[in-house]
């Protein structure tokens, strides 16, 4: 067979590799050590190999069989040493997790079906991978394990998991093997006994237990602290896509990915924590106020300390980006900057359309709260608009909403008056501090000329505000 090879490699002029060349000499099913070389017709040998050595076939190191231990060890190490190359990207957060979706993890994948890998050591690599996570700061060591594994449409992070897709891979496999009735898979399965990686030979098919999307929602939910932003997300009112769109779209780097998913999830180390949750011997008052108990809730949007400058800040980033896209659509600006870049001038006029950024407003009747973030007056249409922004807790969104509506009717009327207006609409924009909105978000675009792309940004200003808000506190 050999000269066989070697004639017809000649004749299409095709060279022996033989630097990739190795002889095995095997009688009775053992290797034989110490057997003669194998000469080709040139005089060239191919050596034996080496004892205790191996060849690679279609990615497996393997001899007479696949040494199932050493090459689940590679796999390991491989997969590690991936995922580790990809945490030290400059990235975004979404796409380190779809690199390792699509680079490390069909590395395992490759394998599952043929090496027969148990429960314990699946786990065992899935929990590396969070380690090695958390070792670059793309995920807390406290935050919520299930959410890594939901997409993030539902507000995961949408990362794959080695045992449900080894189970998977094997139950399809074994599948086809079992339903296929071809002479050649049938002595497969008649020869595939328990120890082997699909147990072909058993005659009932096993289902293998996959844990689904709802029973990992189900385990998030059920945390008292992890799965209160979860119940949020399923309110009746709640936009959960648009609440949610910040994960798949706003491009934000690994590492404040996993910073403002652990203030979700409520692990981040403040005094209450410490003391209520880690039973630490400290006092759980506001480092700041001195007054509240420094929960999680109360440095994103509860402390007075914080209201006059860093809460301000975030809510006149957001916006910041509705008075640009009204400045641009009304024609009395051309470009849009940078909402953290831009300082909007308190009046802009032009063309019978006046733009007024944060301006007390005179009426005939005493109003109390005449003071809106963004007012448009429109005489060519006869049209008015009060916009006000919020950005309140998870849990005030919904009454932030009514009050905004409520608190400024009375200067809508007094404005309506005064300029002859034909109507005059109040719009209130409010995005909770995790970027929670409601199911009338999507009418904000109807109501005022925002697209998507506004609304992204929106809600972007808002988390990361929210998330350089609790860095600034815990460093003090």
């Amino acid at each position: 067979m050999l000269e066989v090879v070697e004639k017809f490699s000649d004749t299409i002029k095709m060279e022996f590799g033989l630097d990739k060349c190795a002889a095995v000499h095997v009688r009775k099913g053992k290797v034989v050590e110490g057997a003669e070389v194998l000469e080709l017709l040139n005089g060239e040998v191919i050596d034996s190999l080496e004892e205790g050595g191996s060849y690679k076939y279609l990615g497996m190191q393997q001899l007479l069989q696949i040494n199932s231990n050493d090459v689940r060890k590679l796999v390991e190490k491989k997969v590690l040493a991936r995922v580790r190359k990809v945490c030290k990207t400059y990235l975004s957060g979404r796409s380190k997790i779809a690199a390792i979706n699509s680079w490390a993890i069909p590395v395992a994948v490759y394998s599952f079906g043929v090496l027969k890998w148990s429960k314990s050591s699946l786990q065992a690599l899935d929990r590396k991978i969070r380690v090695t996570l958390t070792k670059f700061r793309l995920h807390h060591p406290r935050s919520s394990i299930q959410r890594l594994y939901i997409p993030r449409k539902e507000g995961g992070r949408g990362l794959l998991c080695l045992e449900v897709m080894c189970a998977r891979q094997c139950e399809q496999l074994r599948h086809y093997f079992v339903q296929n009735r071809s002479e050649f898979v049938e002595v497969i399965q008649e020869k595939n006994l328990a120890f082997g990686a699909l147990d072909l030979a058993s005659v009932d098919l096993v289902e293998f237990p996959l844990m689904s999307l709802e029973d990992r929602k189900q385990e998030w939910r059920g945390k008292e602290l992890h799965g209160r932003f979860l119940r949020v997300l399923e309110s009746q009112n709640v936009d959960k896509e648009w609440s949610t769109e910040w994960l798949r779209t706003s491009g934000i780097f690994g590492e404040t990915e996993g910073f403002i998913l652990s203030i979700q999830d409520e692990v981040i180390s403040t005094r209450g924590y410490q003391r209520h949750v880690m039973h630490q011997d400290v006092s759980d008052r506001c480092r700041l106020c001195r007054v509240q108990n420094e929960s999680i809730q109360h440095v994103c949007g509860g402390c007075s300390v914080l209201a006059p400058r860093e809460y301000l800040e975030r809510h006149n980033n957001v916006a910041k980006v509705v008075h640009q896209a009204l400045a641009k659509n009304l024609k009395l600006q051309e470009e849009e900057q940078p909402y953290y870049r831009c300082k909007p001038p308190q009046v802009m006029e032009a063309g019978g359309v006046r733009l007024l950024w944060d301006s007390e407003m005179v009426t005939d009747r005493a109003v109390e709260a005449n003071r809106p973030d963004i007012v448009v007056i429109d005489q060519r249409k006869k049209e008015g608009l009060i916009i006000d922004i919020a950005v309140p807790l998870d849990a005030n969104v919904e009454r932030t909403v009514v009050e905004k509506k409520r608190k400024y009717q009375p200067l809508a009327v007094e404005l309506k008056e005064i300029y002859n207006l034909r109507k005059i609409t109040v719009a209130p924009v409010v995005i909770s501090t995790n970027g929670v909105v409601l199911k009338d978000w999507k009418k904000l675009m109807e109501t005022l000329p925002l697209t998507t792309n506004h609304l992204k940004l929106m809600q972007k200003a808002a988390v990361l505000g929210t998330a350089n808000i609790v860095r600034k506190t815990l460093a003090l």
